[in-house]
Formats: structure tokens, C-alpha cells, sequence
């Protein structure tokens, strides 16, 4: 079952063409029907021309990119009115982030990463083939591709060059950053590696589930704590919970992660979840879980795990300022949340 669940989950890793929901510091920006939407305090503030099918929404500082991975274009919209610019990308444009106010895009067909600046210059550098995923941390952007198994370092700055590069495993499903680590997680041999980024080397490797698809930062690390990884198991129909690296000098010198035994796992009361859950998304003591194939949004606590939405479309909804939103039927719907800290 591992590798038609890895499968599964490369897919997964390419946005939909569908409607998209992303949270800003402004509000919330739903990319839908050609159009790009801002809502705020329950109302819509405005609404300006977006793509014809947006694949991911990139957040910024006052400013978000709409994602069109088929007819190749980025979409930059100022937050304040809507105004924006249209570029031309290379082939199937399917994330990004905002760093150094610049915007960093990968051209996966392309094997090319792209910088939009601010003053709208663009420019490019090659990578290693089948760029996936993209993260930033500590003025560099990190970049890691499936079929090469390579992990490339891009420094910030005027020139757009490869700083460094680590071989790690090829095929992972999903990359997250944060602070000095990177965690890749793999579906096929059910392993969570972290990389060193002070290093630029694996740090550990964990077994996790039966087949994990999917990691969110379910809290970000300190000084003093480590960072909570939610895992998604679509085979175990569960969401793990374990603890990253913590610092360079606490966790990275024990030279291991702590394993997944004692450390927590969200199961209802009931039962597990009646499906495979492939996504997870984590933030402000919140963590959601996702069921790509009916489209069900599930909200995770102690002692249940409620439903929230059916049918929705896999990048339609986040989490947002003390609610979560989600785009179903034409509509913007609001779920407010107390916020609780995460429990181990």
C-alpha cells in the first residue's frame, strides 16, 4: 500500500485548479471564478481581476501572488485596493514565498527557481530537476526537489545563485521550515528526516506511521521549546503530534529527534477518522485535518475531532485571526475559535 499512498501524495503536492483561501495580515483573500477577493470583519473590502485557475495564494507583506500553474502566469495583488501585475512564469508555477520583499517562485517543469522583485524585475537560476517544494529561514531560500533528492540553498540578495546543496532521500511528500531545520517527510518508507540548516546535513531520521503524506509546524520553536509537527497518516487514518528539533544546542546535540511513543496522538473518542486524512494545517493553537477525496474539513481537539465542511476544495480554507474560513457555495463562512494551547 506504500506506494500507491506515495503516489497519492506527490499528486496531492500540485495544486488544484479550484478555489483558494489564504489568511493575510489584512484579512482574508479568496481567489475564485477569474476574480481575486479581500474580506475582513465580515465583509467583502474588494474585489479585483485574479487568474483563470488558481492553483496556491502566497502570502505577503501587503502583498499576495495568485498562482496559475496551467497558463503559467503569477498574479502580484496589492493588499490595500487589489491592483496588481500580471507575469509570465516558466512552466507550472506550483509555490512560492515572499522573502526580502522579493517574491521566489518554482517553475517545477521548468526546474527553475524565479524572483519577481519589488520593482518588478524577474529573474531565474536553475535547479535540480522536479523542484517541489520551497521554504525561507534566516535570509536564504530553501528549495528541495523529489526526483533528484537535493535540497539547494539560494541566498537573498542581487545574485540569484545556488549558495549550497545536500543529498537527501528523493520522493518526500510535503517539506516544512522552521527556524534552522528542515523536515521532509516520506510516504513510501514512512520516515520524518530533519536537515540541519546551520550544516547543511541530515540531522535524524524518525520512523512515523504507517504511510505519512503530509507535516504542518503545529508550533513554531523557541529557545527554550521545541517546534510541535502535526503528521498526516492516510493509512493509519490518523494525525500524529511529535516534537522537532529544539535549538542547535539542545536538540541538534542529542543527535536525535524524541520518537513518536509518549508524545501524543489525536484520536476521537469514537473512533479514528473514517478516512485517510492527507493534509494537515496547523497555526495559533489550532490544527485542522483534510480528506482530499470527499472534500470533509475536520477540526482537531481533546477529547473529539468535529466536522466542519464537506466538499470542499482542497485550498479552500485556512486559518485566520482567531477563526477559520472557508470558501463553500459562492460564500466566505467564518468558524470563530477560542485559542488553546497545544497539548502533547
Amino acid at each position: 500500500m506504500r506506494p500507491l499512498f506515495a503516489l497519492l501524495a506527490m499528486a496531492f503536492a500540485v495544486p488544484a485548479a479550484a478555489d483558494v483561501v489564504a489568511a493575510t495580515s489584512r484579512g482574508v483573500v479568496v481567489a475564485h471564478d477569474g476574480v481575486v477577493d479581500l474580506h475582513s470583519n465580515g465583509r467583502r473590502v474588494w474585489s479585483a481581476p485574479g487568474v483563470d485557475e488558481p492553483g496556491n495564494i502566497i502570502g505577503g507583506e501587503g502583498r499576495v501572488a495568485i498562482l496559475d500553474p496551467w497558463a503559467n502566469r503569477a498574479r502580484v495583488v496589492s493588499l490595500r485596493d487589489g491592483t496588481g501585475t500580471t507575469f509570465a512564469t516558466g512552466e507550472s508555477p506550483v509555490g512560492g514565498v515572499f522573502a526580502g520583499g522579493d517574491l521566489y517562485l518554482i517553475a517545477r517543469d521548468a526546474n527553475r527557481v524565479e524572483r519577481i522583485a519589488v520593482d518588478g524585475s524577474h529573474h531565474s537560476v536553475g535547479v535540480a530537476p522536479d523542484p517541489a517544494f520551497i521554504g525561507v529561514s534566516a535570509g536564504s531560500v530553501y528549495v528541495y526537489s523529489r526526483v533528484s533528492g537535493v535540497l539547494q540553498e539560494i541566498a537573498l540578495g542581487e545574485n540569484l545563485s545556488i549558495a549550497r546543496q545536500a543529498s537527501v532521500p528523493p520522493y518526500a511528500s510535503d517539506m516544512e521550515v522552521d527556524g534552522r531545520a528542515a523536515y521532509l517527510i516520506y510516504p513510501r518508507d514512512a520516515k520524518l528526516v530533519t536537515v540541519n540548516l546551520d550544516k547543511f546535513e541530515i540531522a535524524t531520521t524518525a520512523a512515523v506511521g504507517g504511510a505519512p503524506a503530509d507535516i504542518a509546524i503545529a508550533r513554531r520553536g523557541t529557545a527554550l521549546s521545541a517546534p510541535l509537527i502535526a503528521v498526516a497518516d492516510p493509512a493509519a487514518k490518523r494525525v500524529w503530534m511529535t516534537e522537532g528539533a529544539q535549538s542547535v544546542g539542545a536538540a541538534f546535540g542529542r543527535g536525535f529527534l524524541r520518537g513518536f511513543l509518549g508524545l501524543g496522538l489525536f484520536r476521537p473518542r469514537s473512533a479514528d477518522f473514517p478516512r485517510g486524512i492527507d493534509r494537515v494545517v496547523a497555526g495559533d493553537g489550532v490544527t485542522l485535518s483534510f480528506d482530499t477525496s470527499s472534500g470533509t474539513l475536520y477540526r482537531m481537539g481533546r477529547p473529539k475531532v468535529s466536522v466542519l465542511a464537506e466538499r470542499l476544495d482542497p485550498q479552500a480554507f485556512a486559518i485566520a485571526n482567531g477563526k477559520i474560513v472557508f470558501w463553500s457555495h459562492g460564500a466566505l463562512h467564518e468558524v470563530p475559535y477560542a485559542v488553546r494551547p497545544l497539548q502533547k
